[in-house]
């Protein structure tokens, strides 16, 4: 078991007996072959642009997985169907991939905040979460999304959106009844991360 570690020498924090990293600024403490390790992913995280790189990848792969997927199901059915029917079924398969990829593309977004139940809030109505999200907006460099809330008394958040341009943070009731503005503060900077590093299009 690592020894207590004393006050973090980059940040001074102070840190729980036994920390192999720094709570506050995630410097190794205690050299080990795992804290190592923890090191090297913070530093791989740490680089936004190749995150966002990643997240344009995956978000790719996934897209062509979907298609291939209905194409095989296209093909299998048409010659289910009829034999020797496989490339009308991949035809018809083609055809539903695009409509499916071009509305989950540009009303994703829409279709996902229409089935949680979520409805946008005025400024007027709920001014510290506008104010919030504009500040979190602004630190982060990004256009403010738009905000949307569900009456439910579990906390919770999430964002979507295509892009930053067309992005929604919504907020459960519970979550601005539970919650004080720091920490909602923290709850909204991590929904701007997932915008910023486009996990919202993943």
């Amino acid at each position: 078991m690592a020894t207590a570690a004393a006050p973090c020498p980059q940040c001074g924090y102070d840190n729980r007996p036994g920390a192999l990293l720094c709570n506050l600024c995630q410097r190794v403490l205690v050299r080990t072959a795992t804290s190592e390790r923890i090191e090297q992913r913070l530093e791989r995280r740490r680089d936004f642009f190749a995150e966002i790189g990643a997240n344009q990848r995956r978000s790719a792969v996934l897209l062509i997985l979907v298609i291939a997927l209905l194409l095989v199901v296209g093909a299998t059915t048409g010659e289910a169907v009829a034999p020797g029917g496989w490339p009308y079924g991949i035809g018809v398969a083609a055809v539903l991939a695009l409509v499916i990829g071009f509305v989950a593309y540009f009303q994703g977004n829409r279709i996902v905040l229409a089935a949680s139940g979520a409805r946008p809030v005025t400024r007027d109505a709920e001014p510290q979460i506008h104010n919030i999200v504009e500040e979190m907006a602004i630190a982060a460099g990004l256009p403010t999304p738009a905000v949307y809330l569900i009456d439910d008394s579990a906390p919770n958040a999430f964002a979507t959106g295509r892009d930053p341009q067309h992005a929604a943070i919504t907020v459960t009731r519970g979550l601005l009844h539970k919650l004080n503005r720091e920490e909602l503060q923290g709850v909204i900077g991590h929904e701007m991360s997932h915008i910023r590093n486009l996990d919202i299009r993943y």
